[in-house]
């Protein structure tokens, strides 16, 4: 078991426990003045107080009961590391504990290390060779997505709707700076080029920034809700998905909009995620399969009891798959029949990354950190 160094971990002094009732105006008020929008600092519209309300009562399932049990009536699909196929199978190695609230966001550094963000507030670095935390940077919100834009650089959006840039070499526990233009929660993070990153977020806006001169350019405007995941794809246009059900696509250097794949999810995108021959693979309550270049649906894939949050590629002929329904399944990409359902964690799995060794690391709103190794 894996422990951490630091134990300046903290509580924060607010939980978000449930969906805020939008009748009661002067408790949205307090809500928005603590987590979306300083009160002092800005004033709130009325549209944006609209889409704050609808905004609010579309995210139940995201923010506000990410605990609740899920619905595992299928024996089939939840049988603890049940193996289909022997070609792909993982066992667990490692387990690493510190955080002291949901893990939401994980990541490999150039290091070699991972870095973990959290409901806690803290992003924690950890050396998988020791099994321990070796570093803890402590934000003034949730962190909800981490980039790595230059080695010991990395980028954290969270839910005081800033970008925070941490210096990892640096010992104190200072932001190097806030880049700010989002009015709500930041979901996403991408690198665009050696120059620029993107960014997603719950005011439904892509932001494009001037990473070396710190500075905001401009924003990509389409969707009508909550930005939940954000990649780029191998031409590199960028690709979005979102609470209104479609996924974008995006021309990003000319700001353009060229393609909009709509009415295929019945339930918010939460996932995307680019194999190496160019089918996109997009998780919601499904995942679906799409055909390289012309994005048409090839197939969708039903394995999971609930939502699937992360998709990663393992090898040219595998990809894992993480859901709220606490399993991990190895995928043959083939045929996309399920290789090996894995009864991973105790809660609903957010992230899984594979990492250079070829191990596959998953976290989870069980507060843990588990590394897989193959058995093949």
């Amino acid at each position: 078991m894996g422990v951490c160094i630091d134990e300046r971990s903290r509580k924060e002094n607010f939980v978000l426990t449930g969906v805020i009732d939008s009748s009661k105006k002067e408790e949205l008020k307090k809500y928005n003045s603590n987590y979306y929008i300083s009160a002092k600092n800005s004033k709130i519209n009325n549209q944006m107080e609209t889409h704050l309300n609808n905004m609010n009562n579309n995210l139940k399932e995201e923010y506000s009961n990410l605990d609740k049990p899920t619905n595992n009536n299928s024996n089939k699909k939840d049988e603890n590391n049940k193996i289909q196929n022997s070609d792909c199978q993982y066992h667990e190695a490692q387990i690493l504990r510190g955080h002291s609230n949901k893990i939401v966001s994980l990541i490999e550094l150039e290091s070699g290390y991972i870095a973990t963000g959290s409901y806690d507030f803290t992003i924690r670095v950890w050396d998988l060779n020791k099994n321990i935390c070796v570093m803890t940077k402590t934000d003034k919100g949730y962190i909800f997505c981490l980039l790595e834009f230059e080695p010991n650089m990395i980028l954290a959006g969270t839910s005081i709707n800033n970008i925070s840039l941490w210096d990892l070499s640096s010992k104190n526990n200072e932001i190097e700076f806030s880049f700010l233009k989002h009015e709500l929660w930041v979901t996403s993070l991408v690198k665009c080029d050696d120059d620029h990153f993107a960014s997603g977020a719950n005011d439904a806006t892509i932001c494009i920034w001037d990473y070396k001169n710190r500075k905001y350019k401009y924003s990509l405007i389409g969707h009508k809700n909550c930005i939940l995941c954000l990649i780029k794809l191998k031409n590199g246009n960028l690709c979005s998905g979102s609470v209104d059900l479609t996924i974008k696509i995006w021309d990003w250097k000319n700001k353009t909009l060229n393609l909009d794949i709509k009415a295929k999810h019945k339930k918010w995108v939460k996932c995307l995620y680019q194999l190496k021959d160019g089918t996109l693979l997009s998780g919601s309550d499904i995942i679906y399969v799409w055909k390289p270049n012309v994005f048409s649906p090839l197939t969708k894939l039903t394995e999971h009891s609930s939502s699937i949050r992360t998709i990663c590629q393992i090898d040219d002929n595998h990809f894992a798959s993480g859901s709220f329904d606490k399993t991990i399944k190895i995928w043959n990409i083939k045929d996309f029949t399920v290789n090996q359902t894995i009864k991973a964690h105790d809660s609903k799995i957010i992230c899984i990354i594979k990492l250079k060794s070829n191990k596959l690391v998953s976290c989870s709103n069980d507060k843990t950190i588990k590394i897989w190794d193959r058995n093949n």
